[in-house]
């Protein structure tokens, strides 16, 4: 009898310690989400430059409008952004392409 009661005290413990894994495993995800900045590292501004100059639209947007205004602004932490604005000439439209690095995927968008 004794035997029985202490495999079912473990699996009672068992029991209430997977429950509170699965309970707490959103929460640890969500802390790992939030703490890549520590982990990965950032590139500098030139790094950032020339994978935006590497873009399929990039290069589709300068070869179609040659003359046009680049803002490129570096956020510090390995984060940057490229602004393109042109003008059509022809409607006079203003036309933008912006670009953002991400850091935590390492893609452009």
């Amino acid at each position: 009898m004794s035997k029985i009661a202490i495999y079912m005290g473990m699996a009672i413990a068992c029991s209430i310690f997977v429950l509170f894994v699965i309970s707490i495993m959103p929460h640890i995800v969500n802390q790992i989400e939030n703490n890549w900045d520590d982990v990965l590292p950032g590139k500098s501004d030139e790094e950032i430059k020339a994978l935006f100059y590497e873009t399929k639209s990039y290069k589709a947007f300068i070869d179609k409008y040659p003359e046009n205004g680049e803002y490129f602004d570096s956020y510090g932490d390995g984060y940057g952004r490229l602004e393109i604005t042109a003008m059509n000439f022809e409607s006079y439209n203003t036309l933008q392409l912006s670009l953002e690095y991400d850091r935590r995927t390492n893609s452009i968008r």
